[in-house]
């Protein structure tokens, strides 16, 4: 396994390549020390499987992109932003070779707008250009979730995978981050619930022996201070890179419509090079 880490070491935010290539190494990388962290045992972490495994077939022809958005935007302060760039990401839409899915759960009596509903909605994005509405048809209406919930991680990502066909995958979290304590907060229903990171190695341990996918090209921690050894190396078993920030992130999170509509223009382009553009719509939103 090769461990690597390339950053800007002046706002803290860089690609790790979790598993790479063992016969050459990306332009501009610095070899790091590659770190043994303890397990973390939780007996409170359980994940059922709630169906079965499914092989997913791998699509003919050119590569397909799926890109799978879980936006738990059940939280008072951030449910606005992240509606926001959900309308980033639908401005750049799904093509026939990149896919774009989203799992949106909203936050009850703070921003008012796109109907204020409530609940959680899931999506395949469509092109349009209102940045302030979703325009997308609702593809699930699940009700109210527990975004927190490794479960519903787990049953988006599956649901996703079986659905659309592609064999090049990016997942994209988003919310709330707290670095080795755990990412996503969701305290509607239940206070304090969050993605804790021994149980999202569990969940993405499941999701990938429930559809056969051997790894996701790139996993996104689009949340503050999550670029830490202790978090990233928890996901190595699961993705070729993982894009995170070591300091905030901005209200908006990343600048989906800048990377997105770079895949859509060059479904070829390599994961390191996806990784690369996601790491400049961060910087796209940063005031620094």
């Amino acid at each position: 396994m090769l461990a690597a880490l390339m950053c800007l070491a002046s706002v803290g935010i860089g690609v790790l390549i979790l598993k790479g290539h063992k016969t050459s190494e990306p332009e501009n990388t610095q070899i790091v020390q590659q770190t043994e962290f303890p397990t973390e045992t939780n007996a409170s972490v359980i994940i059922e499987s709630t169906g079965t495994n499914t092989a997913i077939p791998t699509p003919s022809g050119p590569d397909k992109w799926l890109v799978l958005m879980y936006s738990d935007a059940d939280d008072k302060g951030l449910e606005e932003g992240m509606l926001f760039d959900a309308n980033e990401a639908e401005l750049a839409g799904s093509t026939e070779r990149v896919q774009i899915v989203l799992q949106l759960d909203r936050f009850p009596g703070a921003y008012e707008g796109e109907g204020n509903w409530t609940g959680t909605h899931r999506y395949s994005l469509s092109q349009d250009k209102n940045l302030r509405f979703l325009a997308s048809p609702i593809s699930e209406n699940l009700g109210e979730l527990n975004s927190g919930d490794l479960q519903s991680l787990v049953d988006f990502a599956v649901w996703a995978i079986q659905t659309y066909q592609a064999n090049r995958y990016v997942l994209i979290l988003s919310d709330h981050g707290g670095g080795w304590t755990g990412i996503a907060w969701d305290d509607d229903p239940f206070e304090d619930s969050h993605l804790k990171i021994n149980g999202l190695d569990k969940a993405l341990g499941e999701i990938l022996s429930r559809t056969g996918i051997s790894q996701f090209e790139i996993i996104v921690l689009d949340a503050c201070l999550m670029a830490q050894l202790e978090v990233l190396s928890g996901l190595a078993p699961y993705a070729h890179y993982g894009v995170a920030s070591e300091e905030t992130v901005p209200f908006m999170g990343m600048a989906y419509s800048s990377f997105l509509s770079d895949l859509i223009a060059n479904p070829d382009m390599g994961s390191n090079e996806l990784a690369k553009r996601m790491v400049r719509a961060i910087l796209q939103e940063t005031p620094w």
